[in-house]
C-alpha cells in the first residue's frame, strides 16, 4: 500500500485489499477492521471507524460522505486496515496498513 492516489468528492472508491506476510506470500485474515480518518487529525471520517469496520472481504467501498470534504476543507484521508492471521509462524499475528489519498475538490461552475 504506498501509492498516492486522488478520487473525487463525493465520488466512489474501491479499495482492493490483498496480504502478503514477511516472506511475501499470500494470506487470509482470520480478523481485519477497516478505518478511514481524517489526516490532519486522526479523527474518524463518517463514523468509519475500526469499532465499526469489521469486514471479511476482498474489498472495501468507500461513498458519498465518505469521500465528501467537511467545512475544514481537509482533503487529505488515512485508509488503515488492521487485523490477525495465522502462518507457519503462529497464530494471532497482527498486521496492520495505511494508506493516505486526497479528495478532489468538485468546483461548481
Amino acid at each position: 500500500m504506498g501509492i498516492t492516489f486522488e478520487v473525487d468528492e463525493e465520488g466512489t472508491l474501491k479499495a482492493n485489499i490483498s496480504y502478503k506476510d514477511c516472506n511475501k506470500s499470500t494470506f487470509v485474515a482470520d480478523t481485519s477492521y477497516w478505518q478511514l480518518s481524517k489526516a490532519s487529525d486522526g479523527e474518524p471520517v463518517n463514523n468509519r471507524s475500526f469499532a465499526n469496520g469489521s469486514f471479511s472481504g476482498t474489498y472495501v467501498v468507500m461513498t458519498g460522505d465518505d469521500l465528501a470534504i467537511d467545512i475544514d476543507g481537509d482533503i487529505e484521508r488515512i485508509f488503515s486496515i488492521k487485523g490477525t492471521y495465522s502462518s507457519d509462524y503462529g497464530s494471532g499475528l497482527t498486521f496492520n496498513m495505511s494508506q493516505r489519498f486526497n479528495i478532489k475538490n468538485a468546483l461548481v461552475v
